[in-house]
């Protein structure tokens, strides 16, 4: 599992690409101790098997965007996430 914490913008975009099928979560600070400890929490994302996984972030604040891939191979998947504005989206 790989995770990142930074804080997002409203309106912006959560870019993933992997070179795998995965789980794509975007869960806000608030929620991420709650995920780690039940496994369960508000998250926006969710199962993709094609990427790019493209996630809109609902409103500003510190978020994690974990990536679960469950892969037993030794080596890990390729991971690039990236963000994006929304003016970057609409201009390509």
């Amino acid at each position: 599992m790989k995770t990142s914490r930074c804080y997002l913008a409203a309106n912006s975009y959560v870019k993933v690409v992997c070179s795998e099928p995965a789980k794509v979560l975007l869960i806000h600070e608030k929620q991420y101790e709650r995920f780690c400890r039940d496994s369960w929490a508000d998250y926006h994302g969710g199962f993709f098997s094609s990427f790019p996984a493209v996630i809109e972030v609902p409103y500003d604040g510190i978020w994690n965007i974990v990536i679960d891939t469950h892969s037993a191979e030794c080596a890990p998947p390729s991971v690039k996430i990236s963000i994006i504005s929304d003016s970057d989206l609409c201009t390509g």
